[in-house]
């Protein structure tokens, strides 16, 4: 589980706690159906399908969201709370208004907009948003004409599943600003409490100021902008980057 995941997860348990009836829904493998489990209490569904990573997977997989939609009406939820629609169909939020249930939606990162979720193009440069030339090259070059159609669809299907929230959140008071600059719709400011309580320091030691990083070492965690601004610091100082 990433950041995402351990929030849900967080979450799903404090509301549990509350006496809410909790159901966690998450992409499966190939297949036709829904396999439901219980994890640490809490009921979880995987909806099997043609798993939706591919560029056109991501609007197009009509299956899995007729599945959804029948889950919909076994389960009858008062809420619908979507975190990621990584690995399902962006129509999923959609489905879900057309359902008549109310949906709330938080935005951990970009990737409604941006299939490759960062903002970041194939080359590793940052990017000011989608269009649909610019996605196409960006996905799967060379750019055609089918492409840039289908980089329009996907686009014209983030927008559309946006709107469909009845609330749109972001942790990030940048991503929504982004959101705005992109000419999509500007969430909500939500900052997220931390998954559990952080223990108290303990006492200060003599010797450097101590840093830790921890994430997937990865250009898009920015550990190379943190390694400079390591190099300007002025003061006696240790860092450590932690991760694969």
């Amino acid at each position: 589980m990433g950041g995402t995941g351990l929030y849900v997860h967080a979450l799903s348990q404090a509301l549990q706690q509350a006496g809410h009836d909790i159901h966690c829904v998450a992409p499966g493998g190939p297949g036709l159906r829904v396999r439901t489990a219980e994890h640490d209490g809490i009921k979880g569904h995987l909806i099997h399908g043609r798993p939706a990573l591919t560029w056109r997977g991501a609007w197009t997989q009509r299956g899995t969201q007729r599945r959804w939609t029948r889950l919909l009406t076994k389960l009858q939820p008062d809420i619908v709370h979507i975190h990621h629609l990584s690995g399902l169909p962006i129509g999923l939020a959609e489905a879900t208004r057309d359902a008549g249930v109310p949906l709330a939606m938080t935005l951990h990162d970009y990737w409604l907009p941006c299939h490759r979720g960062q903002l970041i193009t194939r080359t590793g440069a940052s990017c000011d948003g989608p269009t649909p030339t610019g996605c196409a090259q960006c996905i799967d070059a060379p750019q055609t004409q089918r492409r840039v159609a289908d980089a329009q669809a996907r686009i014209d299907a983030a927008k559309a599943a946006l709107q469909a929230a009845d609330v749109l959140w972001s942790p990030s008071h940048d991503l929504a600003k982004r959101m705005t600059r992109m000419g999509l719709r500007t969430p909500q400011h939500c900052p997220l409490p931390l998954v559990r309580p952080m223990p108290p320091p303990g006492a200060t030691s003599s010797g450097p100021v101590r840093f830790l990083f921890a994430s997937t070492i990865i250009p898009t965690k920015g550990a190379h902008i943190l390694l400079e601004a390591f190099r300007r610091l002025a003061v006696d100082a240790q860092l450590t980057l932690a991760g694969p």
